[in-house]
């Protein structure tokens, strides 16, 4: 209700200020019509695994196999660090959860402890576009940085294939060099 109510005022203020929009084109990131596919999105890359052998994503369903018929010392994956050998026999004697636990060490969305930027005074972690001098944009309220456990993607790891991947989309080049950077 508060947002649908916020969504009122604004678009009656930014006709007041005479800007023309086509509302018709409006995204709402809290209608369920836009958000189910954020969600559908997130179960694919949750559902995923990067293989670095073949440089894509393929269905965790695949490493489950692997893990299942040969362990995991031939696999070269984008995962953890700290990952601990095993073999077919080994992966099929751990228990589901056990397995699941592994797992989520090779996913292409995984849970992580991270540093985020936290403002107090308005509530949300803020992005580092939104922190300017140490102190949020919004208001200049202090911002704190925290550990916090949240959903992450192993980015940095088909960095170059994301890169290479700008020059076969229609973007403007603004936006395009806003991503390389």
């Amino acid at each position: 209700i508060t947002t649908n109510e916020k969504i009122k005022t604004y678009r009656r203020q930014v006709d007041q200020m005479g800007f023309s929009f086509d509302w018709s084109r409006e995204v709402r990131t809290s209608d369920p019509k836009y958000y189910k596919w954020t969600q559908w999105i997130f179960i694919q890359l949750f559902e995923s695994w990067y293989n670095k052998k073949n440089d894509k994503a393929e269905d965790i369903a695949d490493l489950i196999s692997i893990f299942s018929s040969e362990g995991n010392t031939q696999v070269n994956a984008a995962c953890d660090d700290d990952i601990e050998l095993f073999s077919a026999e080994d992966w099929n004697g751990y228990s589901f959860e056990k397995q699941q636990k592994i797992l989520l060490q090779y996913r292409l969305t995984y849970l992580a402890e991270s540093e985020v930027k936290c403002c107090p005074a308005l509530g949300p972690v803020l992005a580092n576009d939104e922190i300017v001098n140490g102190v949020s944009e919004r208001g200049g309220h202090p911002v704190v940085q925290k550990k916090m456990t949240q959903w992450s993607m192993p980015i940095s790891a088909y960095a170059e294939r994301l890169l290479q991947g700008l020059e076969t989309i229609e973007w403007t080049d603004a936006l395009k060099e806003s991503q390389r950077n």
